[in-house]
């Protein structure tokens, strides 16, 4: 590959990629953030520079070849391959969310209107190449994507990390997606994703995808791939659905050649990212109900008799989108018997058992939420998040309305300026407390 790698590119990248890590950005977090005029004057030169900074890295790290970005589907129809039902339609009516705030929420029942997804379908190609890490394949100049992905207005994350530049319909690779020598196989299903290490991404868009390919007894005989060095609760999920089936282990950057490559089309799916600043993303996540219940009927039954607390309280720890007052907030759920709960530090079994025995769960966005789907109708569901227009009510919404459950949500406040969705926030603890006691009466 035509490759010019240099260390302006390198350090370019790390600015981008890593903003808060820089001395002079950490200064500016640290001590001038608070004031607005400082984040205004920050965020107009950090995007001008950003914008230059792109131009850079793409002029020196992408290929010179150029591939054709096209829809599984469009694919399909093109060279007229023929493909097998898996999983039929769905349509699911949409349960409104009820929602707690100091402010007002514009948001009405109209807004949430009832939610269709295409079937799943599985498509046979010929000669493709999947790249670890990413659910893009390769077949000679073309360049296969998901159904539902809208290149106009969704950043991909191979985008996001440099690892290709999309223009229109025309796409260069850079040095960055492809690291390790290739290998070869006969055929396999592929079910490598960009974010399969995400545990909500995994459950709710990956996932579904293997179970209805495994769904269908023709396809027993094939192996598939899925990303090298998942997390341990997510091979737990996949030992469960696949069972004996052989399944490889794909390193990140790693191409594999296959001569008969079984693409199963999309079953769930939200934006990573807008492509721009003005333009408002798909925050609603879509999901094929009958896949997505499939799983649950697979996953739900693994639950055991051991007793778990009905009232808990999911503890967030991370990098971003962080409770401020997260230590007040669980200091009030245990004196309403509340048991705080880190679901990072619980096996997937024990997330099941806990999710789908509680009669009440709070606790602030983040991928957990996607054990939402092991709850039981009846449970009191309250996520705390950001006040934020862009943030993504209609994902858990939708997520939770396939299981016939409500979602209240919670909002709180920031006062960060950057991050957006993602920005730590604060949530009074007056509303935590009168919900709290509304669903206690």
């Amino acid at each position: 590959m035509g490759f010019q790698n240099s260390w302006i590119s390198v350090f370019l990248i790390k600015i981008i990629e890593n903003s808060r890590q820089v001395s002079l950005f950490s200064f500016y977090y640290k001590r001038l953030n608070r004031h607005s005029f400082f984040r205004l004057i920050v965020r107009f030169f950090y995007v001008l520079f950003r914008g230059i900074a792109l131009k850079i890295i793409y002029r020196l790290r992408q290929d010179k070849r150029k591939f054709h970005f096209i829809k599984l589907k469009d694919f399909v129809k093109n060279k007229e391959i023929e493909k097998t039902g898996l999983i039929k339609a769905s349509i699911v009516r949409t349960i409104a969310p009820h929602f707690i705030s100091s402010g007002k929420m514009a948001f009405k029942k109209r807004d949430y209107p009832s939610e269709r997804f295409p079937e799943i379908y599985v498509a046979t190609i010929r000669e493709a190449i999947v790249i670890g890490g990413s659910n893009l394949s390769i077949v000679n100049n073309e360049i296969i994507s998901h159904d539902l992905l809208a290149i106009s207005t969704d950043l991909t994350p191979e985008e996001k990390h440099f690892r290709i530049n999309l223009k229109g319909n025309i796409c260069r690779l850079t040095d960055r997606i492809i690291t390790i020598k290739s290998s070869q196989l006969a055929e396999a299903a592929s079910f490598v994703d960009s974010l399969s290490i995400n545990y909500a991404h995994w459950m709710t868009e990956v996932l579904p995808r293997i179970v209805s390919f495994c769904s269908s007894s023709q396809y027993n005989h094939v192996p598939i791939i899925v990303d090298d060095k998942l997390h341990k609760n997510i091979m737990a999920t996949l030992e469960k659905v696949v069972g004996r089936r052989k399944v490889y282990l794909l390193p990140m950057n790693k191409t594999v050649k296959i001569d008969k490559l079984y693409v199963t089309s999309v079953a769930g799916y939200i934006a990573y990212e807008r492509r721009n600043k003005f333009i408002q993303p798909s925050s609603e996540g879509k999901f094929n109900a009958n896949a997505l219940r499939l799983l649950v009927s697979l996953l739900r039954p693994l639950n055991d008799k051991r007793r778990t607390p009905q009232k808990i309280y999911l503890r967030r720890s991370s990098g971003y989108r962080n409770l401020t007052n997260q230590n007040e907030i669980e200091a009030l759920l245990i004196k309403h018997q509340f048991t705080i709960v880190d679901p990072a530090k619980l096996s997937f079994l024990e997330q099941v058992n806990y999710f789908s025995k509680a009669k009440a769960i709070i606790g602030p966005t983040g991928a957990s939420f996607a054990n939402l789907i092991f709850c039981n109708k009846k449970v009191n569901l309250a996520i705390l998040l950001n006040d934020d227009k862009n943030m993504i009510y209609k994902y858990w919404v939708n997520l939770a309305s396939i299981m016939g459950i409500q979602v209240n949500y919670i909002a709180g406040k920031s006062k960060q300026f950057f991050g957006g969705i993602h920005r730590d926030f604060s949530v009074d603890l007056n509303l935590i407390d009168a919900y709290v006691k509304s669903i206690t009466r």
